[in-house]
C-alpha cells in the first residue's frame, strides 16, 4: 500500500544516502562543457531532461521521503548540486571538503543519520547510474529493504548481459531461498579477465552495482571492523552538529585516510554480507564512454519512461 506521496505504508524508517561527490574521470572527456569544464557525470543530462543525480533522487522518492534523503556532494560542485537537490532539504546536504573515498562519505553520511534516527534501515545508492526499467528496479530495491529488515546487509547484484570485464563480480554462496533470489556473498572478483568474466557468469555471478540496504548499526559494524582507524577518527570527531559542517570537517579530513568503501570495507568481510540478484532492467553504472553509448543505444529504442515528478528543474547539459 502506498501513501500520501506515493511511498510504501511501512517504510517511515528508511533513509537514504545518495553518493554524489565523484569527479566522473572517466567519462570527462564526455561531459566536458563548451567552455572547457568538465561536469561531473552525475550533474549531466545525457539524456531526456533530467541529470543522472535528479534521476536518482526521482528512482529513491516513491521509497524513501525526500526528509530522509541524504546527499553526500563535494564543496566543489556546489554550482551544480545546489540547482539539483530537488525537495532534499539543507540539513541533508553533506559538504565533503575533500574527496577521502567512498567508506568516508558512507561514514559521514550513517553518522549523520544516527543523530536522527539510530534505529534506521539504510538504502546506500551512488548518484551517477542508468535504469530502463525503473519499475523493476525499485520491486527489487524494496525488496533488499525488508530482507534487511531481518539484521541483514544486502547487496543488490545485477543478473550479467554479458562477460564485462570491467564490473566487480560477486559470486553468491548458500541461498536462502530455493528460487536463489538471496544468497550469501561468498567472494568478490574484482575485474577479472575475460575468459574468467565468462566462467563468472557461467556459474551464475552477478554485476556488483554498489547499491546495498542494511540496518543504521550494521553498517557502522562494518566500518568498525573493516576500518577501526577510520571509524574511531570520524566518531571521535562528529560529536556535534556542528562538527559535520564544512569548516569544520575541513581539518579534519587532512588527517583521515582516502579509503574506498567497496574494496576496503565489503570485500574485507563477504561473510557477513547477503546478495540479492535483480531481474533484468537495463541498469549500468556508465563507468565508461562504451557503456554509456550501449545505454544511450538501448534507451532509444525502450518504450517510454513514465513522467518524471513534477519537480522544478534546472538541468547542467554537458555539451
Amino acid at each position: 500500500m502506498f501513501g500520501a506521496r506515493g511511498q510504501m505504508e511501512g517504510m517511515h524508517d528508511v533513509w537514504a544516502i545518495v553518493l554524489a561527490g565523484g569527479i566522473g574521470s572517466r567519462l570527462a572527456m564526455r561531459t566536458r562543457r563548451g567552455d572547457g569544464v568538465i561536469v561531473p557525470k552525475q550533474y549531466c543530462t545525457l539524456w531526456g531532461r533530467r541529470s543522472l543525480l535528479e534521476a536518482t533522487l526521482d528512482r529513491l522518492e516513491p521509497i524513501v521521503a525526500p526528509e530522509r534523503t541524504v546527499l553526500v556532494v563535494a564543496a566543489q560542485h556546489e554550482e551544480h548540486w545546489r540547482t539539483q537537490r530537488h525537495a532534499v532539504g539543507e540539513e541533508n546536504i553533506l559538504v565533503q571538503p575533500a574527496d577521502r573515498g567512498t567508506a568516508m562519505g558512507a561514514l559521514l553520511a550513517l553518522m549523520h543519520i544516527r543523530s536522527k534516527d539510530p534505529e534506521a534501515l539504510v538504502v546506500l545508492v551512488p548518484a551517477d547510474h542508468g535504469v530502463l526499467d525503473e519499475t523493476v528496479f525499485r520491486g527489487r530495491l524494496r525488496r533488499c529493504v525488508e530482507e534487511a529488515r531481518q539484521a541483514r546487509v544486502v547487496m543488490l547484484g545485477m543478473e550479467p548481459d554479458g562477460a564485462d570485464d570491467s564490473y566487480g563480480w560477486i559470486v553468491p554462496g548458500a541461498p536462502l531461498y530455493n528460487d536463489r533470489s538471496l544468497c550469501r556473498v561468498s567472494q568478490f572478483v574484482e575485474k577479472p579477465s575475460a575468459e574468467l568474466a565468462e566462467q563468472l557468469r557461467d556459474v551464475g555471478a552477478l554485476w556488483s552495482s554498489f547499491i546495498l540496504t542494511a540496518p543504521l548499526n550494521a553498517l557502522l559494524g562494518l566500518i568498525a571492523r573493516a576500518q577501526p582507524l577510520l571509524f574511531s577518527l570520524t566518531v571521535a570527531h562528529l560529536q556535534t552538529p556542528s562538527s559535520f559542517e564544512p569548516e569544520e570537517l575541513a581539518p579534519f579530513y587532512d588527517t583521515v585516510p582516502s579509503v574506498d568503501f567497496s574494496r576496503h570495507v565489503l570485500e574485507v568481510l563477504p561473510e557477513l554480507l547477503w546478495v540479492a540478484s535483480a531481474e533484468p532492467c537495463g541498469w549500468t553504472d556508465l563507468g565508461t564512454p562504451e557503456r554509456l553509448d550501449r545505454f544511450l543505444d538501448a534507451h532509444r529504442h525502450s518504450p517510454p519512461a513514465p513522467p518524471a515528478h513534477a519537480f522544478a528543474r534546472s538541468l547542467v547539459h554537458a555539451a
